[in-house]
């Protein structure tokens, strides 16, 4: 081991032994001698002393500890930054941290890097005054009805198409738009119509007689989905073939060596040919 990482290694252990020293409750001891790292027959030094917490922190700012604060989240709301962690939300809002108020376990977020959190303000959930939240649950409910009205006419839309109906009836009836796509292949992506794809895929390969169609769920809206036809790829016939000759391979091998073996051993053979049979 290089000189160089040497170093490195005791300036991480001696980062995470200082953080260690911010304990539970959020006081600075000289050392938190709980943890395993420390050997049996060290002194106790989980004691909060001024001195030695000065020096703590005096150690956490060579180190580059530095205390940073966050905006105020909520677990299901928008984050950014540090906050898009899935294991500093999780820790947030565990009930020693958030409820009992301690500081938290030492959190890798890269390699190398660790997070202590520690909260530093709560505010409860509650019931807001309704003129303060009039105009959002008025949206929500707007968007709710619409949403639902949208599955109800692609719903209905589905069940035309399955009843005989055709697209271009139901398009000047409705007064929407039917698109058509041609050629369209598996796994195609980079297109708006990528999810309508895949999911066209998913259905059922439509017979004489049947009508293979489905309701798609979009981001903000539903579309109806009708597979006419399916067209088999040029490359699956190939490797339908290939996967043919790959199996029966072995069995041509075999033959010729059989033949082969049989070829040598008449080559080698000695054998006489009379016309008189004689009597035993």
């Amino acid at each position: 081991m290089t000189l160089t990482k040497s170093i490195q290694r005791v300036i991480e252990a001696s980062r995470e032994v200082i953080m260690d020293s911010a304990v539970e409750n959020g006081a600075i001891v000289g050392a938190n001698t709980d943890k395993p790292y420390v050997p049996k027959h060290a002194s106790d030094y989980r004691y909060v002393w001024i001195r030695d917490a000065a020096y703590i922190c005096v150690a956490a700012d060579i180190l580059g500890l530095k205390i940073q604060e966050t905006e105020l989240v909520t677990r299901d709301g928008v984050k950014n930054g540090i906050l898009l962690n899935n294991k500093i939300i999780n820790a947030a809002f565990s009930d020693p941290v958030l409820k009992q108020r301690y500081n938290s376990n030492l959190i890798e977020v890269n390699a190398g890097k660790v997070v202590v959190l520690r909260i530093k303000d709560h505010i409860p959930e509650k019931v807001q005054p309704l003129d303060q939240v009039r105009a959002v649950i008025m949206q929500k409910i707007r968007q709710q009805l619409s949403q639902k009205r949208d599955a109800d006419l692609a719903n209905e839309l589905l069940g035309a198409i399955r009843s005989g109906k055709t697209q271009t009836q139901l398009a000047i009836q409705y007064g929407l738009a039917w698109h058509t796509t041609l050629g369209a292949k598996y796994g195609q992506a980079g297109t708006a119509a990528a999810k309508l794809i895949a999911a066209a895929f998913g259905l059922a390969k439509p017979k004489s007689h049947d009508i293979s169609a489905a309701v798609v769920e979009l981001n903000s809206s539903y579309a109806v989905l009708r597979l006419d036809k399916v067209y088999e790829d040029k490359s699956s016939k190939e490797i339908s073939k290939m996967d043919n000759i790959i199996k029966f391979l072995p069995e041509a091998f075999g033959q010729y060596d059989y033949q082969s073996l049989m070829n040598n051993l008449m080559r080698q053979a000695k054998i006489e040919i009379t016309d008189k049979v004689e009597d035993r």
